[in-house]
């Protein structure tokens, strides 16, 4: 057998492995190692696929599709799968997800109950005493995220990223008509922190 006959198999190969991994178990980004051995995918196949970078490696157990182009909202579905459930997106990649500021997060930042650890470096966790899961967060494909009233008021209310990123995004949000002082407002009331709100509403107004 000829050398590009062989490239051309080991090229099949993968390619087939590649569509078994979607059309069986892990249609969705990202998986566990679990779901792809009951899907009938073999540890060897697996390991090959890891080999060739057709998936990587993103935790202790968890994988992703290593194709695929939205990493803004894959690494989202990442950090999800890294922390687990209840967690919501949060703070400055929030803020980056709808455009309310013009920092890059190197990490996921991303809300957890207090007791939560983790040793995964792409993430940044807020960790609360009281999350309050039900307010101002809002459940997309594979992941939950703060929506713009609570993302604002959670960075306003943060030491880290801080003030200054809260005030530039209360300002776009409302120049961009993506909320309005009400909305904002109303979800602070729920939260308990309208008081230290008012000031920031009242500078911008």
């Amino acid at each position: 057998m000829g050398l590009g006959e062989h490239s051309l198999i080991h090229q099949c190969f993968a390619c087939h492995l590649m569509y078994s991994v979607k059309a069986k178990a892990l249609k969705k980004s990202p998986f566990w190692y679990h779901d792809a051995l009951t899907s009938g995918l073999s540890r060897r196949a697996l390991q090959r696929l890891l080999t060739d970078g057709h998936i990587e490696r993103i935790g202790r157990g968890v994988y992703r599709d290593a194709t695929r182009d939205d990493y803004g909202e894959e690494s989202f579905r990442n950090a999800t799968a890294l922390v687990g459930e209840p967690s919501a997106i949060c703070l400055l990649s929030a803020l980056s997800h709808y455009g309310l500021t013009d920092l890059i997060p190197k990490r996921t930042w991303i809300m957890v109950p207090a007791p939560k650890r983790t040793t995964a470096a792409q993430l940044r966790l807020l960790r609360k005493r009281e999350p309050r899961w039900r307010i101002g967060i809002t459940r997309k494909n594979g992941y939950s995220i703060t929506t713009v009233e609570r993302a604002i008021l959670d960075t306003l209310c943060s030491s880290d990223p801080g003030l200054d990123a809260g005030l530039s995004a209360l300002k776009k949000a409302l120049r961009q008509r993506l909320t309005t002082p009400a909305k904002i407002a109303e979800v602070a009331r729920q939260l308990g922190v309208f008081d230290r709100l008012l000031p920031y509403l009242r500078a911008v107004s």
